[in-house]
C-alpha cells in the first residue's frame, strides 16, 4: 500500500464517522500525527523506516 492509498483509506474511514470532508481530513491528520509520535518513541531502525511513510501519508491527506 502506498502512502497515498493509506491517506485515502484514513480519510474515508474518518468520513464514515464524521460525514464531513473537512473534519475527516483533520481527524485523519491527527491520527497520523499520533502514529508518527509513537514511532518517534520506538526503536531507531523502525522509526526511520516508518516515519517517512506516515509523513508522506499526512502530506497526501493534505492534498485531498
Amino acid at each position: 500500500m502506498t502512502a497515498k492509498d493509506k491517506a485515502i483509506e484514513l480519510v474515508d474511514k474518518m468520513y464514515s464517522i464524521s460525514g464531513q470532508q473537512r473534519f475527516s481530513k483533520a481527524y485523519a491528520s491527527i491520527a497520523v500525527d499520533e502514529v508518527i509520535q509513537a514511532i518517534n518513541n520506538d526503536c531507531m531502525l523502525y522509526k526511520q523506516a516508518k516515519r517517512g511513510f506516515w509523513q508522506e501519508a499526512k502530506s497526501e491527506i493534505d492534498k485531498l
